[in-house]
């Protein structure tokens, strides 16, 4: 993006690679730290390059593919990420945190197969490889939104029996 400023899906992309790194990294920080307030402070904080990942990728897609009121659904994300943001520094939001953020995770999903699918349908050039594997990561998540929702017991720690097939699917749409 700094050698070429016409080209926008690059300053989206490399935010997403790099909010994405990050979430990556943070959990091996975690597992490994022995300080209690550094351990809480990152856990506390994991959330923001989750909220960054989010836009940045709608706004790469945006700006591939052009659909329809693209700037306006890029305002509602933004809405939705300071929404959550404020939602972790208000108390009296605080436990509305996890429904913005499932919202704005949902959105994210549904606005990004939207993106893919304009661009498809227009023949945009990239837009059958970027889109499938885009759609692969979405669907996914949407996937896992609803197997949290519907069982009690989804979780990706690594003690747990059925975390081994989440965590394989988690990587899977990764790649």
């Amino acid at each position: 993006y700094v050698f070429y400023r016409k080209q926008k899906q690059n300053l989206y992309y490399s935010i997403f690679v790099f909010a994405f790194s990050i979430m990556t990294i943070t959990p091996y920080i975690l597992s490994h730290s022995h300080s209690a307030s550094a351990y809480l402070k990152l856990q506390f904080y994991y959330i923001v390059p989750t909220i960054l990942f989010l836009p940045s990728i709608v706004g790469c897609l945006h700006s591939l593919f052009k659909p329809s009121y693209a700037k306006r659904i890029f305002i509602i994300e933004i809405i939705l990420v300071v929404a959550v943001l404020l939602s972790m520094f208000i108390t009296s939001l605080l436990d509305y945190n996890g429904i913005i953020l499932i919202i704005l995770v949902i959105f994210t999903s549904i606005e990004s197969i939207r993106s893919v699918l304009s661009g498809i349908i227009n023949k945009k050039p990239g837009a059958k490889i970027i889109g499938t594997g885009v759609l692969i990561f979405f669907l996914s998540i949407l996937i896992f939104i609803v197997v949290a929702s519907i069982t009690s017991n989804f979780n990706l720690s690594i003690g747990n029996s059925s975390s081994i097939f989440y965590i394989a699917i988690v990587i899977l749409s990764i790649i």
